[in-house]
């Protein structure tokens, strides 16, 4: 190949550091014995496109290693959830099922509104031992979404980091939406948010007080974080 990056990323000690994304590729590549050896593009003059078509295409993961698949899937879980609990989960689901229904029969059995924002990435859908994938990366039912959203908030990384590490393992549609949501819920995050702009309290002058209680001051506070009922 005439891509320098690829001898190192698919060598054994690129694969220890690869993101979890890359990793799944490389559990797909097991299954085959290959040297990879880099040549320049200016001194590789046999490579076509012809060449590298593939002679059939391959649906819903047939012909491909179940043992690789399901390695595939434990990295995807791995510290989450167990690959029992997912298809558990995604037979519980009336939408998933109804969406994996619809992949395998080209959704002629999905007519509900509910499977339109699945129908919009039909193309990266598939099924995948019992499971349903977007691409690389595993579909989230909705009763899965709060514990994923849980998981990967660890640390208070921020909304940001948070999308990104989601992506890289996971999807479900209204994804961003959800992120936003359960950040702004968490106290600790608003408290360290940099882009709230706190503006100084003006200065004014006031009269002074003929009587007591006449005029009362207030300060406010907020938001804080509880602690078994303590401030």
């Amino acid at each position: 190949m005439d891509h320098k990056p690829l001898v190192q990323l698919f060598s054994t000690t690129g694969a220890q550091r690869a993101t979890p994304r890359i990793a799944n590729w490389q559990y797909r590549f097991l299954m085959y014995d290959y040297h990879v050896e880099y040549v320049p593009g200016a001194t590789n003059l046999f490579a076509d496109c012809l060449s590298h078509l593939p002679s059939g295409i391959v649906h819903g993961g047939e012909g491909i290693d179940e043992d690789v698949l399901v390695c595939s899937i434990d990295c995807h879980l791995d510290g989450a959830v167990t690959e029992f609990e997912w298809k558990e989960a995604c037979e519980k689901d009336d939408q998933i099922k109804e969406v994996m229904e619809g992949i395998l029969q080209q959704w002629s059995a999905c007519r509900s509104n509910r499977c339109e924002a699945y129908k919009q990435v039909f193309g990266e859908l598939s099924v995948v031992n019992h499971i349903l994938m977007r691409a690389d990366v595993l579909v989230v039912t909705e009763g899965m979404r709060n514990r994923i959203l849980t998981l990967c908030h660890e640390g208070h990384i921020g909304m940001r980091a948070m999308k990104r590490r989601i992506r890289e393992n996971f999807w479900w549609p209204g994804l961003d939406k959800g992120v936003e949501h359960f950040v702004s819920d968490c106290p600790e995050c608003v408290i360290s948010d940099k882009s709230q702009v706190t503006l100084p309290t003006p200065v004014e002058a006031i009269e002074v007080p003929n009587k007591e209680w006449s005029k009362i001051a207030v300060d406010i506070i907020g938001p804080v974080v509880l602690s078994g009922g303590v401030v």
